[in-house]
């Protein structure tokens, strides 16, 4: 898998300062309780990134436990949660290696984290090794991009202005679309002018469409439960939904 997350994790909370983790905490806790065997005490966050769900969930009473390859961001992660006094467990790991001696709740993976799982091979490895991590009945919640709404919708590029103690930076995003390999090149570039500095990172997003997911569940050892417009708990996915939840329960 290619090298994502390095640089560009020091202006990651600044890109996404707008993002509401907590509508999105109480999405999570809502289909837990909609869907779930048993209550829901522990979690694994596959693609934890700088932590914005897993400290939430962690103030909310939950054991989390955050996995996520990039080193820069796990750091970043466990530093704010340091801050807070909260104990989180971050890792860094890929989920395609990852191993635990234990069992979870629940597993999360937010933020079209999976569709970094671009090969077959990965996606399966991956869903195997969550399965592995949970035990029969426990859920898998995340979420990705959907097919039909990004070949319907089509990616555009984007220039995102961020302003920082008073100091415009720009982050730029320049999708290249692959529909023989259902996936997106994304080139983001941040510029920072006062700095005279430039951070490339080019993200290979896959999308997926129902049947594939469906596939891709059975491999994995797991049943497909719903699939929602993302934040919805009713809606089904449409060419309106970019992303959607998927939720699969463990067989």
């Amino acid at each position: 898998m290619q090298k994502t997350f390095g640089r560009y994790a020091d202006y990651y909370d600044l890109i996404y300062q707008d993002k509401d983790y907590h509508r999105e905490c109480d999405y999570i806790e809502s289909l837990w309780r909609r869907f779930g065997k048993t209550d829901v005490r522990s979690v694994l966050n596959v693609g934890c990134g700088t932590g914005g769900h897993d400290i939430l969930l962690a103030e909310r009473g939950y054991e989390v436990h955050g996995l996520d390859r990039s080193i820069e961001m796990v750091e970043i992660a466990s530093e704010k949660a340091g801050k807070r006094n909260l104990n989180i467990n971050f890792i860094n790991q890929d989920i395609i290696h990852f191993q635990s001696d234990r069992k979870f709740d629940a597993v999360i993976s937010m933020f079209a984290t999976m569709g970094y799982l671009t090969s077959n091979e990965n996606l399966i490895a991956g869903m195997k090794n969550i399965r592995s991590c949970l035990d029969k009945g426990g859920l898998f919640l995340f979420d990705l991009w959907y097919g039909p709404a990004v070949l319907a919708q089509r990616p555009e590029t984007r220039m995102k202005p961020m302003t920082i103690e008073g100091e415009v930076l720009y982050r730029l995003a320049l999708p290249s679309l692959d529909s023989t390999r259902n996936a997106v090149d994304v080139e983001y570039i941040i510029i920072h002018p006062s700095r005279n500095l430039e951070v490339r990172e080019l993200h290979r997003m896959r999308y997926f469409f129902v049947p594939e997911l469906e596939w891709m569940a059975d491999q994995g050892g797991f049943s497909m439960i719903g699939s929602f417009a993302f934040l919805s708990e009713r809606e089904p996915p449409s060419l309106d939904s970019w992303n959607i939840t998927c939720v699969l329960g463990a067989v």
